[in-house]
């Protein structure tokens, strides 16, 4: 899949000194937890990203041609034991992650907007508890959706939980024993 930058972000590529970032965005059900691999926090888009540094890491992402889900894991450790009540308590399966690029200065003052290079789901949470806490989180590609069997029934009961108050196959029922007469 081609990709275009921003020419804001070409001009940062060409500058003399510039160290890529990634910045990561996890959907949690009490709040969103952002997070960069740089060395300290940053502010993008007046929100702030926590920075991990080699403390946060980030699987290989992959994309192919077939039609199926690339998936890949975001690890955070050194996590205070003061939250492991919290990521316990979250149950983020079904949510949406994001991972972005973007370019940072000599003295990490950032050169442009980072650019969203991959979007998913949250599949699964491992939280490891040591002296500190480590969490793994597993993101499938949003194409993992498209595996999914969609099971509907043409009835009344299944018309009205997808869509209270449409009468659309309040008959049906009635129609499956019918004898007609055709003709003579």
């Amino acid at each position: 899949m081609s990709r275009t930058l921003a020419p804001a972000l070409l001009a940062a590529v060409v500058s003399d000194h510039v160290r890529p970032f990634y910045a990561i965005t996890l959907d949690y059900p009490q709040g969103m937890v952002r997070a960069t691999s740089l060395p300290m926090n940053v502010s993008i888009g007046g929100q702030l990203y926590y920075g991990c540094g080699l403390v946060g890491e980030l699987s290989a992402i992959t994309e192919g041609g077939e039609n199926r889900s690339y998936g890949y894991t975001v690890s955070l450790s050194g996590i205070p034991n003061e939250l492991l009540q919290y990521l316990r308590s979250q149950d983020p399966h079904g949510r949406r992650a994001t991972v972005s690029l973007g370019l940072v200065d000599s003295g990490y003052q950032l050169l442009a907007d980072p650019v969203q290079i991959k979007v998913g789901v949250i599949d699964t949470q491992d939280v490891t508890v040591g002296d500190t806490t480590q969490v793994t989180v597993a993101v499938e590609d949003q194409n993992v959706d498209w595996e999914r069997a969609r099971v509907r029934r043409y009835t009344n009961e299944d018309q009205q939980a997808a869509h209270p108050g449409d009468l659309y196959f309040d008959r049906t029922a009635a129609l499956e024993n019918m004898t007609l007469r055709w003709g003579r």
